[in-house]
């Protein structure tokens, strides 16, 4: 289970995109909201975090005129109400867009382009003959009560299997959703036996997959396409359209691209272990 560390972040920045324990506070920092276990865009580094988001969160901070930042882990359900709040400024956790988010709080333009897929155990060969997402959905379609199929609470994977109408998915009504605090956890109850098939993001599917024995990703075929975006607090423009300007620039300069293949290739090789 996730706590909630509190641990102040040093208001200078540390080097290497591994960021220490931190707590909103009231302080000149800008304060982050996220969910740590989310690699590679947000994960710990041993009592540190580090990741895509964090390194972008470091660089918006010391631009748009902060002394620092501080960083606050909490379940990713949490994340909004944060921001909604002013507990926290920003939440940033691979977060995707949806009219009903838009309801409650205001989002960056998008930065980074995601997709849904399935992992199953090693020795597995129920979607071996699949050569497409919609003969993967349809092999989910036959199966019963008793398949169970793991996600992260509240994120993109667990509507497309539960269905939301948000989304427009209509879900496994047919067969059982089980939703986990992290995509780790469901993972290793894949590996355990407990659950027959896990449905996350691409990118952290690889890499917790990489960190998990007996289990297996299909990355040939993405169940979804979605966008990641942050948030901050309804009617909060000063810092929507600062955050805006600094995406702008790192995406024009380069910045952005040097940041997420410092962590990954784009596609399926990772640079970090999953601490």
């Amino acid at each position: 289970m996730k706590k909630l560390f509190a641990v102040l972040l040093s208001a200078a920045m540390l080097v290497g995109t591994v960021f220490a324990f931190a707590a909103c506070g009231n302080t000149n920092n800008l304060k982050v909201a996220t969910n740590a276990y989310f690699p590679p865009f947000e994960y710990f580094s041993g009592n540190a975090f580090t990741g895509v988001d964090m390194e972008i969160a470091s660089g918006m901070a010391k631009d748009i005129g902060y002394d620092g930042m501080t960083v606050s882990d909490m379940e990713f359900d949490a994340i909004i109400p944060a921001v909604q709040q002013g507990t926290c400024d920003i939440g940033m956790a691979g977060m995707t867009v949806t009219d009903t988010r838009k309801e409650s709080v205001d989002f960056t333009d998008e930065y980074y382009e995601s997709a849904q897929v399935i992992i199953v155990k090693s020795d597995d060969t129920t979607f071996d003959a699949c050569t497409s997402a919609e003969e993967i959905e349809n092999i989910l379609k036959t199966k019963t009560s008793a398949y169970k199929i793991g996600t992260q609470r509240g994120t993109t994977g667990y509507m497309y299997s539960a269905g939301n109408e948000d989304f427009e998915y209509d879900g496994f009504p047919n067969l059982t959703t089980s939703g986990y605090d992290t995509g780790a956890v469901a993972v290793q109850d894949l590996a355990n036996g407990r659950i027959n098939a896990v449905i996350i993001d691409k990118q952290p599917a690889i890499m917790i997959a990489q960190s998990v024995s007996g289990v297996k990703v299909i990355t040939d075929y993405e169940l979804t396409s979605e966008a990641y975006a942050f948030c901050v607090r309804k009617g909060n423009t000063e810092l929507l359209e600062k955050a805006n300007a600094y995406l702008k620039k790192i995406k024009e300069n380069g910045e952005l691209d040097r940041i997420i293949t410092s962590f990954f290739d784009g596609t399926a090789t990772f640079k970090h272990n999953n601490a």
